[in-house]
């Protein structure tokens, strides 16, 4: 993660894999965000058949990272792709995929496979993640931001909350390059993220800004991985951006270094977050309400010394 500046590292992968940068802003042609296309064309395009993002979480509870991730169609295609699904969850004898519950690798492996040819049969738009260093989020906070009456410190220390904001964010400024003209429902596993994220929603939209909000579909919808399918196909793709991530391979989402060989290509997206990203994300979070403690976060401990935080509009890590 060296030789990325302030230790985000972000890959955008089109048919090219070129990279793209930017402290989470894709660059265009002209070096710029541009959503104006979008935006006009997004109003023709029936809201009867709305783009939908399944996302999953895997490493909750985990003390050293944090992976979401999922896949994005059309309602529609959502629709065909569920009936496959159930007939595989049949014929496998399975009540549902989690992979953490498969402990025999050669198994998982095998019927990872199995299901993963599902995906790759079906109009499935893109596959996004994102995975976050949750060590040093706990390693920040515990240095930086003090217990706080005035903070709520449980979210604070929450990594999904931050995991949440920017998958929908990142997918948001990389939609019209990736061919997705109009804005994404997201659907997060009805039990676990529910509690999580809900409180925080309103807070969550308003900080983003409004060319990325317009791009936003509904509110969270909230379904339960028993009976979504979509969900289960999220927790599959989530499990291997980990699993590649744990291992240090770098190149497993851009190469989609699957044992068993992809036979169709998906769009992907994968952002890496370390501590840095949280710092940055803190301090400016926290600015307008509690200067006081923002001020602490640009300060190196015991000296005293003031941090300079990037310029967000004048990074570009093109190469």
């Amino acid at each position: 993660m060296s030789r990325h500046a302030f230790g985000q590292s972000l890959q955008l992968f089109i048919v090219s894999f070129e990279r793209t940068g930017g402290f989470g802003l894709p660059f265009f042609a002209n070096g710029e965000f541009c959503v104006s296309h979008l935006l006009e064309r997004k109003a023709m395009i029936s809201s009867e058949d709305p783009l939908q993002a399944f996302v999953d979480a895997s490493g909750n509870g985990d003390p050293n990272v944090l992976v979401i991730a999922g896949y994005v169609a059309r309602a529609s295609d959502w629709a065909k792709f569920s009936e496959a699904w159930k007939q595989k969850l049949l014929e496998a004898d399975l009540r549902r995929l989690k992979m953490n519950e498969m402990t025999e690798r050669r198994q998982r492996q095998h019927i990872a496979a199995y299901f993963y040819r599902t995906i790759e049969e079906f109009k499935i738009e893109a596959a996004i993640s994102c995975v976050f260093d949750t060590a040093g989020l706990r390693r920040f906070v515990s240095t930086y931001i003090p217990d706080s009456p005035s903070l709520d410190m449980q979210a604070v220390r929450n990594p999904y909350l931050y995991a949440a904001r920017q998958i929908i964010k990142n997918l948001a400024l990389g939609q019209e390059r990736m061919g997705l003209l109009d804005p994404v429902d997201f659907i997060f596993d009805n039990e676990a993220e529910k509690a999580r994220l809900s409180p925080h929603w309103d807070w969550f939209r308003s900080s983003l800004r409004p060319e990325v909000r317009r791009l936003m579909g509904r509110d969270p919808i909230y379904q339960d991985d028993e009976t979504c399918m979509p969900l289960q196909a999220a927790d599959l793709w989530a499990w291997w951006v980990r699993k590649w991530h744990e291992e240090g391979n770098e190149d497993g989402v851009r190469q989609l270094a699957l044992p068993w060989g992809p036979k169709r290509y998906i769009k992907r997206t994968h952002w890496v977050y370390d501590e840095a990203f949280f710092r940055t994300t803190l301090y400016e979070s926290l600015l307008p309400d509690h200067p006081e403690i923002a001020r602490k976060i640009v300060t190196l401990p015991g000296e005293g010394i003031p941090m300079t935080l990037p310029d967000l509009s004048s990074l570009n890590w093109r190469r």
